[in-house]
């Protein structure tokens, strides 16, 4: 005797296959939106390490570095010499500076070493810009 409120095995698996096709739709823009929130996290960490090192730099009066690698996609940040955080760039994004040999050097006053600009570039294109002041040492991001 059958069931009334049960339901049927093609029904189960065309509901199912529905299912599948939505999620099947959805997974490139989710992506694409899990890339944009890896960059942007990314470029916060960078900008929150810049405040360190010149903090750092200006409290212990000692020389912070930010060395960037955008061959090897990471940067190292380096207070004093030495070694206290190694960031791995997001797959695909793309990192570069204006600075020579690619190192970011605040002195033991906090003052940068000259203006520059660090660019990243995200797997869609977009720029980011942190611009650093030679007067300050202050920085921003700037949305390209």
């Amino acid at each position: 005797m059958r069931n009334p409120s049960a339901y049927t095995l093609l029904e189960l698996t065309l509901v199912l296959s529905l299912l599948s096709l939505f999620f099947i739709a959805a997974m490139p823009v989710t992506l694409q939106i899990l890339n944009q929130q890896k960059t942007k996290a990314f470029v916060q960490l960078l900008a929150s390490d810049m405040y360190l090192a010149s903090n750092a730099a200006r409290t212990r009066q000692v020389e912070t570095v930010i060395d960037i690698f955008p061959s090897y996609s990471f940067y190292i940040l380096k207070i004093d010499g030495k070694q206290v955080r190694k960031v791995e760039i997001p797959k695909g994004n793309k990192i570069k500076t204006n600075y020579p040999n690619q190192r970011v050097t605040f002195y033991g006053d906090g003052q940068v070493s000259r203006a520059g600009t660090i660019e990243i570039v995200d797997t869609r294109g977009k720029v980011y810009q942190l611009v650093v002041q030679m007067s300050s040492g202050r920085f921003w991001i700037r949305y390209v």
